[in-house]
């Protein structure tokens, strides 16, 4: 993750300190996630994202496709090759991809709201566009239960 925020961050010219005023994060913890001494939080990734103008899709997917080295697993959680052939082809690259998924935490009863997902044309919809979702409805969900 740290890599990507810098990058997003350099491309639009700004500071540590900069990006700190406007996310409300502190600058040592920016410098923390820069350095991969910390990794951020779901509400911190968008919050850094909302800052920088950019999707918290497009944040998390260049940090996961960068740090592919860091693969998490876990004995009690495998996933199954995913065979169904009506499938959005960026839900499916979303769900393929191990390192994302494990590292997004994605529920069951998430897997299932996100398969639900229908279009009226043969829209193609790209895994920005799932994991955005994710995150509204997390942050939805969350709201709810508050």
């Amino acid at each position: 993750m740290g890599e990507a925020l810098r990058k997003a961050r350099k491309l639009q010219n700004l500071t540590q300190e900069e990006l700190a005023k406007r996310s409300g994060i502190d600058r040592a913890t920016i410098s923390q996630i820069e350095n991969n001494r910390e990794e951020p939080r779901l509400d911190t990734i968008e919050r850094l994202a909302e800052a920088l103008r950019i999707s918290p899709a497009e944040l998390w997917l260049s940090a996961s496709s960068e740090n592919k080295r860091h693969l998490y697993s876990t004995p009690d959680r495998e996933y199954e090759p995913l065979q169904l052939p009506h499938l959005h082809p960026g839900l499916e690259e979303l769900l393929k991809d191990e390192h994302t998924r494990l590292m997004l935490g994605i529920t069951e009863e998430e897997e299932q709201m996100l398969r639900s997902i229908r279009t009226r044309s043969h829209e193609i919809l790209n895994r920005d566009f799932f994991v955005d979702v994710l995150i509204s409805y997390r942050r939805h969900y969350k709201n709810e239960t508050s």
